[in-house]
């Protein structure tokens, strides 16, 4: 429904004008629904005519946000297990990585109205996994945003704990891994570089057989850059390659 005293395309009402309530399901149909029909839906699923109103009352935005983010979560399960690997991944869900670490962040820190807010405790170990594997600069948010949603209770000291790993992680020297020996120098590739799998499109980190890599990539998509971003300075379109930010642990690519 609009804003009071205006329908839902905008315009200001006039006298005797239909005020009903209209409701869209995007999921079934492009057609306007209306009130009726989904107090019927209701009544046919055992539904007292008194609890009508929760159902059907105007949602709040915390309410949309926590459908928005389940229903991302829905959709990447099962894009992912219905992936075609003929079709790049990104042109079939764009940074899902991305999309699925926000949706999780968002029912963590939104919880039900009627749920205390640790309940969103049980998205924490995949929040934790993306951020070590992924987004380490967001440690930031779990001291600021996430370990408030935890006092008195025995996931703050456990936060506490990650959080001292992962930084005393960041902060130890890696090991130099230089190309004075024979064995190094006889390595085709640099760090930089950028190839493609010839059959793996799923941004996984892996072993990859020298037959198996493509050299020809000229297009670096979004979801490369992003993850690229956290380990080079930029991407150089003369060379074809990244320009390395980690030169302590390689000095010589």
């Amino acid at each position: 429904m609009g804003p009071e005293g205006f329908g839902v395309d905008g315009q200001p009402l006039q006298e005797g004008s239909d005020t009903r309530r209209v409701y869209m399901d995007p999921f079934r149909s492009h057609n306007l629904v209306f009130e009726s029909d989904l107090a019927s839906q209701l009544k046919a699923m055992g539904v007292a005519s008194i609890e009508h109103e929760g159902h059907l009352g105007i949602a709040s935005t915390a309410d949309m946000i926590r459908r928005a983010a389940r229903n991302i979560i829905r959709s990447i399960q099962s894009t992912r297990h219905a992936h075609d690997l003929s079709i790049p991944a990104e042109s079939l869900y764009p940074d899902s990585d991305g999309a699925l670490y926000s949706a999780l962040w968002a029912l963590l820190v939104l919880p039900e109205d009627h749920t205390p807010r640790s309940a969103g405790a049980r998205y924490l170990p995949y929040i934790l996994d993306h951020i070590e594997k992924q987004f380490l600069i967001d440690v930031r948010l779990i001291e600021k945003f996430t370990i408030p949603l935890f006092m008195d209770s025995p996931h703050q000291e456990q936060l506490r704990n990650t959080i001292r790993v992962m930084r005393a992680g960041d902060l130890m020297p890696k090991p130099v891994k230089s190309r004075r020996n024979e064995t190094s120098q006889s390595v085709r590739y640099k760090v930089g570089q950028a190839f493609r799998h010839r059959s793996v499109e799923d941004k996984s980190v892996r072993y990859v057989a020298e037959e198996n890599i493509d050299d020809g990539l000229v297009h670096v998509g979004v979801n490369l850059m992003s993850l690229a971003g956290q380990h080079f300075k930029r991407w150089d379109k003369t060379s074809k390659a990244f320009v390395s930010n980690i030169r302590d642990e390689y000095p010589d690519d």
